[in-house]
């Protein structure tokens, strides 16, 4: 299986997972894909399984193993990302690649 390319930045991370558990459709949740964290929402529930949709990745839906699921927490976002310096890195199959830097 071919791993596809994730774009990781800074900015981007996550928050902390909460507890796995029982989740509704249309419920954001955190899906844990790749070693990385990824925002989505519960389209469908069958046999322990959660179809859900990436909200921040141009990918397919796809059905998701319930321990690969947590509560999503927002954190701490009121007023947009910190002031500063970030740095974007490219995850691939093989490993990390420097990509570019931007400021806020």
């Amino acid at each position: 299986m071919r791993l596809p390319l994730l774009l990781v930045c800074a900015l981007s991370c996550t928050a902390a997972f909460g507890q796995a558990g029982n989740f509704k459709t249309g419920e954001l949740v955190s899906v844990n894909a790749y070693g990385v964290s990824f925002e989505a929402t519960v389209l469908e529930i069958a046999q322990g399984k959660y179809k859900v949709h990436y909200e921040d990745r141009d990918s397919p839906d796809e059905w998701v193993a319930a321990d690969k699921i947590t509560k999503f927490n927002a954190g701490k976002t009121a007023g947009g990302p910190v002031r500063g310096k970030y740095i974007c890195n490219l995850l691939s199959p093989t490993g990390w690649y420097y990509s570019g830097t931007f400021e806020i």
